[in-house]
């Protein structure tokens, strides 16, 4: 109703046109719209649907007489980068930083761990904000978790670590040693 109000067409994003070619943790491959291969190195399934908005956009302002090439849109499909969003930070052991802050956020890195690390129990590093909804978010992760380090984030609104522990039983644990190697490497690159 906005756009015919407006005067202005509009373009939908069609996920049934998606046609993953492969997933894991060196990235996704898919098809769109009988386009591609397209290459990202974001992980989760819901990166795919940003990207296909992202190629949505492009083909409007291209018929719009932008001056995109395909070469772009593919280079800018594999170098795109979202920091701390299912970002792979280190292999062997793999640490993967993930900024969601609500129950939603976690129920798409749950899922994509799910994807990436079938049958794994995980270990999470976990700090709050006192506001948020931390019971949803952590319970979201509870069934992949081989053990939950709480942390105190640097803010006012933080939730202490020992108190995240305690509102779920969690024993405050040392960070284990292949994590706190892989944490102290990533500090010094």
């Amino acid at each position: 109703d906005a756009c015919r109000h407006a005067g202005s067409p509009m373009t939908v994003t069609d996920p049934d046109s998606l046609e993953v070619l492969s997933t894991g943790r060196d990235g996704q491959n898919f098809m769109y719209r009988g386009e591609g291969p397209y290459h990202i190195n974001l992980l989760g399934h819901y990166q795919l649907s940003n990207a296909l908005t992202a190629l949505d956009i492009a083909a409007v302002l291209r018929r719009r007489g932008w001056p995109i090439s395909r070469e772009a849109v593919m280079q800018g499909m594999r170098e795109a980068v979202w920091p701390a969003r299912m970002e792979l930070a280190r292999r062997d052991p793999d640490v993967i930083l993930d900024g969601g802050h609500n129950p939603q956020c976690m129920g798409a890195i749950r899922q994509a761990l799910e994807e990436l690390y079938p049958g794994k129990k995980i270990y999470f590093m976990v700090g709050v904000l006192e506001d948020k909804d931390y019971h949803a978010m952590v319970g979201q992760l509870l069934p992949l978790a081989r053990a939950f380090i709480t942390i105190t984030p640097d803010s006012q609104r933080a939730l202490q670590a020992q108190a995240l522990a305690d509102a779920y039983g969690f024993a405050v644990t040392a960070v284990p040693p292949e994590v706190e190697e892989a944490l102290k490497e990533r500090d010094e690159q």
